[in-house]
């Protein structure tokens, strides 16, 4: 007997308002939590505790460094243009980072790598916190010379990730920064940029970098201002400008990271690009359409790294190389480098500006405090487990002190932190 109309009607609506108050607790309760406050530098500078922003009176960048830290000195060297030290003394305090927790896919799917997560801290079982995935379920994991490497391997950042973990080293915008034109001539900062006219066509003119006192370059945290603690050379570096280039010839760029030099050559007119070591050219290919073109024509965003043993050319946003190398030194000490990249130009008028220097994130094997673990060593990660770190290394208590954190700790997912 058919279900007279008025009551099916109710029952439908019954169902429809239970189902729309499960879906407004999912998400409104038990998914997006209400803001959060941000209260340690673990993840700084992708997400910050309470903090003080000082400027540098040299080139006026401005500069972060957490509140704990602030106080125990007056000032920081500016790792924007290295030249001056900026104060600190009598900051005001600024409130750490709000963020938004999205739970509703927390029991639904798992974690990727390199993804940030929220998880209920292991030590403290009611303390959340935040922390980015690098080990998944299953996988051996283990931290060596600042990489993590997984069944023995370095695992490759995407670019999107490289961008988001990247760590400023100098930037180069209305000061020439630590970059030094040879003795030709052919560079000259004006207008905060480099400009390179062609001066000849047979020899290369060369606009290099180099860290200040010449020194290697280390892992040193400007956000940790004060913090006293072993600093380690690093490999992994990154290079941003914007860069026109007119003209036949070529534009060739170095990248040094103390064990191998690479050059990259590029030439405008035909887009033809070129990787090579030593003389021997590890890998060539032709930029997409137009491009060539248009870096004769206005100004490109140009990005090129050496992050995880992996060279990446990316010009406007598009990949136009990606070489993985030789992955035989990873186990070596690192010698280090206080010139990691140098710009040489012959036969084009070359305009570069925006020019910025990273490096990646180091990871040391524990952070400041915590006694030598097995993070040094292989670590299997059982079904469910994974290998969390925080984006300050130097003092982030995480998976190196922890071990392996279960899966069923993981809350959910801070709402637009990459």
């Amino acid at each position: 007997m058919p279900m007279p109309r008025p009551v099916h009607t109710a029952i439908s609506l019954a169902i429809a308002t239970f189902l729309l108050a499960l879906v407004f607790r999912t998400w409104l309760v038990m998914g997006i939590v209400y803001p959060v406050t941000v209260a340690g530098s673990s993840m700084a500078p992708t997400l910050r505790g309470p903090y003080v922003v000082g400027v540098c009176p040299n080139c006026k960048a401005s500069l972060d460094v957490g509140a704990e830290f602030a106080v125990r000195c007056e000032s920081v060297a500016c790792p924007a243009c290295g030249q001056a030290r900026v104060p600190l003394k009598g900051l005001p305090v600024q409130r750490g980072d709000r963020l938004w927790i999205d739970r509703a896919l927390a029991n639904v799917r798992r974690a990727s790598r390199w993804e940030v997560v929220v998880l209920r801290q292991p030590d403290e079982g009611n303390q959340l916190c935040v922390k980015r995935v690098v080990g998944l379920p299953g996988e051996t994991v283990q931290v060596s010379n600042g990489d993590i490497l997984v069944e023995g391997k370095v695992v490759v950042k995407p670019f999107d990730k490289q961008r988001a973990m990247r760590r400023l080293i100098s930037r180069a915008n209305q000061v020439p920064g630590n970059w030094k034109p040879g003795i030709g001539g052919a560079w000259e900062f004006s207008e905060g940029a480099w400009k390179h006219a062609t001066l000849d066509d047979k020899n290369f003119e060369v606009l290099a970098y180099g860290s200040k006192n010449h020194q290697p370059i280390t892992d040193g945290v400007s956000y940790n201002a004060g913090v006293s603690r072993r600093l380690n050379r690093v490999r992994d570096f990154m290079l941003t400008a914007k860069v026109r280039a007119t003209g036949e010839g070529q534009l060739v760029f170095q990248i040094d990271d103390g064990t191998r030099s690479l050059r990259l050559a590029i030439v405008p007119s035909t887009g033809e690009v070129v990787l090579s070591e030593l003389g021997h050219r590890l890998f060539s290919c032709t930029l997409s359409a137009n491009v060539g073109r248009r870096l004769s024509q206005k100004p490109m965003s140009l990005c090129l790294s050496n992050f995880d043993r992996q060279v990446l050319l990316v010009l406007d946003k598009q990949v136009e190389l990606r070489y993985l190398l030789d992955p035989s030194d990873e186990r070596t000490p690192l010698v280090g480098t206080a010139r990691p990249f140098a710009v040489g130009a012959r036969g084009l008028d070359v305009l570069l500006s925006e020019l910025a220097v990273y490096r990646d994130i180091y990871y040391s094997p524990v952070p400041l405090g915590a006694p030598l673990s097995t993070s040094t060593a292989l670590l299997r990660l059982g079904p469910g487990e994974y290998f969390v770190l925080g984006d300050n290394p130097p003092i982030s208590v995480d998976s190196r002190v922890w071990g392996p954190v279960p899966g069923r700790l993981l809350v959910g997912w801070p709402l637009s932190v990459r």
